[in-house]
């Protein structure tokens, strides 16, 4: 049985299994991102060197049991293994036509009888635990990954069976490597890395990290963010669609994920930030193809993830925003620049990390009507992009009864967080900060109740001013 095109397993039986006097079988194992029906989604360049082995809980003796030396391999079944569509090239293509890198070991399987066993695969280094990439993962070593069990079956020394499973519950979906593919007496795997050091380019952090910040990476597959992240020029954490995390940067060090940016009176959110991005793609421009959602596995993790973090930095857990409620202009580090703001974006379930407690919630039961001068209970236009305390200006009138408005409004939007100046003006400053606003909590299931003004960045209506103030109420 083998993966073959769409990476399911299908069966390749032999014609006629000949009795094998001492049956061994032969192990490719590479570092790749495979994700099953999906196939390779990263061009891993190298195999993994000193990898060593156990059946059943004993370990396996022989001179070849043993991996070192990844090497090129221009036969053998690791090369049925398909790239996933979005990185597939004819020259790529072409390339692994050649040759692969990867590492071999064969195995002995003396002793071995008919049935089911337990392959364990144990790199060097690795950790027993089962515990994804958190707080704590850092190394001096370029890689770190996790033992791979794989239940394996076999009849008359071959395979017939072959799949990563989890020792403690059978039911749990492994993420962190996989079997791609097995015939007769060979088979491939690829594992996925827990820790994976960027090139130099990072420093030690010297602000304490009070802040967490979310990304989407705007892409199908992880392939392209894992070259930037190794190139250090990406976040502390990725998260795959299966859910596997994978860190860059330990913790206490500075990573180049948020660029310039600014919140809660404080520049350069790269000082004192952590940077999480999930895999996830949005088609450009918007509405020329659907957008996908993001996987329950990733809100799975993430939320985890988050909550090692809020415990480990002691942080509070409305820390948690998205790279377009922070992200600024260049030209004008404190103005909300266009860049990203659609990062973690419109698909991006908020709400899943609130039912969680995590992130900005909204209180409940707000009424506007009691705030911004009472704005919201004589009239019922939106506040515009031009109103003026100074000149009594609201929803582009005159409005002489009331006063205040706008100085109120931006002292919401900058309790929450967002770069704006307290100058009763609604200037652009206010403009740029309600758009994200809107991005960040009319997204996903929510945007069904999202204000007509939505795509309006220089309009306030009353359901987004009562947001605006819930938000602000839930600020400590």
């Amino acid at each position: 049985m083998a993966k073959g095109d769409t990476g399911k397993a299908v069966s390749v039986p032999k014609n006629s299994p000949a009795t094998v006097k001492v049956p061994s079988l032969k192990v490719y194992v590479r570092e790749a991102f495979f994700m099953a029906d999906q196939g390779e989604c990263w061009i891993p360049g190298s195999g993994i060197a000193k990898l060593s082995f156990e059946i059943d809980g004993k370990a396996v003796a022989g001179k070849n049991a043993t991996t070192n030396n990844p090497h090129k391999v221009a036969v053998g079944l690791v090369l049925t293994v398909t790239l996933h569509e979005a990185i597939e090239t004819k020259a790529r293509a072409a390339t692994r036509a050649k040759s692969v890198e990867c590492s071999e070991a064969t195995l002995s399987l003396a002793g071995v009888v008919d049935g089911k066993h337990v392959l364990k695969v144990i790199p060097e280094g690795s950790s027993a635990s089962s515990d994804a990439a958190g707080p704590t993962t850092s190394s001096t070593q370029s890689r770190l990954y996790r033992p791979l069990n794989i239940e394996f079956s076999v009849k008359n020394g071959l395979l017939t069976a072959a799949q990563e499973t989890d020792p403690n519950d059978a039911k749990a979906v492994v993420t962190h490597g996989h079997v791609t593919a097995f015939k007769d007496d060979e088979l491939c795997i690829d594992l996925k890395p827990d820790w994976m050091a960027t090139s130099a380019g990072v420093h030690k952090r010297t602000k304490a990290v009070d802040l967490i910040v979310i990304h989407h990476t705007g892409g199908k597959v992880i392939g392209p963010a894992l070259n930037e992240a190794l190139a250090a020029k990406g976040p502390h954490y990725e998260i795959d669609p299966e859910g596997h995390v994978v860190k860059f940067v330990a913790d206490d060090h500075v990573a180049s994920h948020a660029g310039e940016s600014w919140w809660d009176g404080n520049p350069s959110c790269n000082s004192y930030g952590i940077g999480i991005e999930i895999v996830h793609w949005q088609p450009d421009p918007p509405g020329s193809a659907p957008i996908p959602p993001v996987q329950d596995a990733q809100y799975a993790s993430l939320i985890a993830l988050l909550n090692k973090l809020v415990k480990d930095h002691k942080l509070k857990p409305h820390r948690i925003v998205g790279h377009s409620d922070v992200r600024t202009s260049k030209a004008d580090p404190r103005l909300l620049g266009s860049d990203r703001q659609t990062c973690p974006g419109g698909m991006f379930e908020w709400t899943r990390l609130e039912d969680e407690g995590l992130g900005m919630i909204p209180v409940k039961d707000v009424k506007i009507e009691d705030a911004w001068g009472g704005y919201f209970e004589s009239y019922k236009e939106p506040l515009r992009f031009g109103d003026s305390d100074t000149r009594r200006v609201y929803g582009g009138k005159p409005r002489k009864d009331i006063s205040g408005v706008i100085g109120e409004l931006q002292g919401d939007l900058l309790t929450i967080g967002y770069s704006v100046k307290v100058t009763g003006e609604f200037d652009d400053y206010t403009r740029q900060a309600v758009d994200r606003f809107k991005r960040h909590f009319y997204t996903g299931t929510r945007s069904a109740l999202a204000p007509k003004s939505l795509a309006v960045s220089d309009r306030i209506d009353e359901d987004t001013a009562s947001m605006i103030l819930a938000v602000s109420m839930s600020i400590p």
